[in-house]
């Protein structure tokens, strides 16, 4: 934290060395090495840190990641979540979310205790529970990714809407471990074959 070269030596961490100084500061605390990380690290702590079962990953835990990225500015933001895999992505913003597709559904009445979105370009009609503690509000996330990119926000918002979730699951779990086997963490029954 105290480097005055951080942009520089906070990419040149190995990702698991910067997880543990991330993990050892605590994320909040930690804002200023986040800012600087790079692609495979942000994976990495995701990866360790966000797949509490292994199953599928925690998404309040993805959002305690995210949350200070977003205090960072939207770009900062943008920058992070598109790092992550694709499927989990989808699954964040399927999680936080109703989506309907404003010009083929008729969307129905708001709940009490429901924050409601339309989106910029009038496509999309988004639902939030506004009860639920998050450390990142998803219409903030969403409003961010159509100032980045109209094309790809379509492409996570439609996918959000259709795409079964145990199909992104299963396609996020095999790049996770693909990615924690090169780590030096086999996969279970790999580790059990070693030892």
């Amino acid at each position: 934290l105290e480097d005055s070269d951080i942009e520089h030596s906070v990419p040149a961490l190995d990702p698991l060395e910067a997880y543990f100084i991330v993990k050892e500061l605590g994320v909040e605390a930690a804002a200023p090495i986040l800012a600087h990380t790079t692609e495979e690290q942000l994976c990495a702590f995701v990866d360790l840190d966000c797949w509490p079962n292994g199953d599928q990953p925690d998404i309040d835990d993805l959002g305690t990641w995210l949350a200070p990225f977003a205090a960072e500015g939207p770009e900062s933001l943008v920058r992070a979540f598109l790092n992550l895999d694709s499927g989990v992505q989808v699954l964040f913003v399927a999680a936080n979310l109703r989506i309907f597709d404003a010009r083929s559904e008729e969307i129905p009445d708001t709940d009490e205790g429901t924050a409601r979105m339309a989106t910029p370009d009038g496509f999309f009609v988004l639902d939030t529970a506004i009860d639920d503690e998050r450390d990142l509000d998803p219409f903030y996330l969403i409003n961010a990714l159509y100032r980045h990119d109209l094309e790809e926000t379509h492409r996570i918002l439609f996918a959000a809407q259709w795409e079964l979730a145990s199909t992104l699951e299963e396609e996020a779990r095999t790049f996770r471990a693909a990615r924690l086997a090169d780590m030096g963490f086999p996969e279970r029954t790999e580790a059990v074959r070693i030892f």
